[in-house]
């Protein structure tokens, strides 16, 4: 990223909060992930919302490869990604990266926040800092690698 400090690209760390670690608490809490398999009538409830996705979770290539797999509905979470400013003070904004479940979309839970008077200044108008941000989303969220076979199909932008 350049600054406009210094004339050379300079690597920048952000916190960054792992989207399939949250999910991950959220559905432990839920009682839908753990040592013991779920009790069916919390999966059912659970699982209600699905009928509302249509085909954008139903046909989303992430849910057809899980579910030839063998890996269970209530493992494949349908997510909405959310972009907005963050208004902080007079002078001072945000860009904040928030995730929601769509099965329990009442909570957004925001994944990073990116100041907008520390964006890259080599005239990319700030892609060069966001970029990183969505890639390490992006990695996070496809990874087939997690130990409780979690898959997360990403059916809504706003």
């Amino acid at each position: 990223m350049n600054t406009k400090k210094q004339l050379i690209r300079t690597p920048v760390k952000h916190p960054v909060r792992l989207a399939s670690d949250m999910i991950r608490d959220e559905l432990k809490a839920l009682n839908l992930l753990g040592p013991s398999k779920p009790c069916e009538q919390t999966v059912a409830t659970f699982l209600e919302n699905d009928k509302a996705l249509g085909d954008r979770y139903e046909k989303h290539p992430v849910t057809l490869q899980a579910l030839n797999e063998g890996i269970p509905r209530e493992r494949i979470v349908p997510l909405s990604v959310y972009f907005d400013g963050v208004q902080y003070t007079k002078n001072e904004n945000f860009l904040g990266f928030y995730i929601t479940n769509l099965r329990t979309p009442k909570q957004q839970r925001l994944v990073w926040l990116l100041r907008l008077s520390e964006l890259c200044q080599c005239g990319c108008r700030g892609w060069c800092s966001v970029w990183p941000l969505l890639e390490a989303f992006r990695e996070d969220v496809s990874s087939t690698d997690h130990e409780d076979h979690l898959r997360f199909a990403v059916v809504d932008f706003k």
